[in-house]
């Protein structure tokens, strides 16, 4: 299982939270995801290290900015 934090520049509101998280929840191989505005962060695990890189598409598909914080 590989655990990804990514900042996510614009996501300022829980309406945000919600949406980066619902998007994020839906893929496949998402084992658990917790977006959190105040911080502007979300982290989720995955089992395959490609899947990190999808969701930072994703996500910056919604009109997001990622920057990745960590992979632990």
């Amino acid at each position: 299982m590989v655990r990804y934090k990514f900042r996510v520049n614009g996501m300022s509101c829980v309406g945000c939270e919600r949406i980066v998280q619902n998007e994020i929840d839906v893929i496949d191989g998402v084992r658990w995801s917790d977006a959190d505005h105040e911080t502007g962060t979300i982290e989720f695990a995955v089992p395959d290290p490609e899947t990190g890189s999808y969701v930072e598409h994703i996500i910056n598909n919604l009109g997001y900015e990622v920057k990745r914080v960590n992979r632990a």
